[in-house]
């Protein structure tokens, strides 16, 4: 059974390549229906895009903890690997997670990539 707060990943056979790295967040559990509604920790450390689940579509991701920002009033997530202490500070573009040992780093290569992806939007506009 999951909690709200628990941070899950998909399980292997509903991952598309490279899915598998990617970070929710359980926000509500509906034990009738055997289904969360699950929060994707987007590239700007919030939570972005949610869906409800099926029990057997995502697993624990126990390895993972997020840090509420306490420092900010906005929504702001951190999420570290509790094993390897390395922070999330994003996705590449390739989709591949990337990790920093430094707070502070995963931050600013977080805006970083928010930044880089509005100007390839705006460019891209018509």
């Amino acid at each position: 059974m999951f909690k709200p707060g628990e941070i899950v990943k998909y399980s292997a056979k509903f991952c598309s390549p490279g899915e598998e790295y990617y970070i929710h967040m359980v926000k509500e559990v509906n034990p009738d229906t055997k289904k969360c509604l699950i929060a994707t920790l987007n590239s700007c450390l919030t939570l972005g895009s949610s869906e409800m689940v099926d029990f057997n579509m995502i697993q624990p991701a126990e390895k993972f903890a997020v840090i509420l920002d306490r420092n900010t009033t906005d929504r702001k997530y951190l999420v570290t690997d509790t094993e390897t202490k390395e922070f999330f500070a994003g996705y590449d573009f390739m989709g591949s997670v990337n990790w920093t040992e430094n707070e502070n780093d995963a931050e600013h290569m977080e805006k970083q990539y928010a930044e880089q992806i509005a100007a390839d939007l705006e460019s891209a506009e018509i």
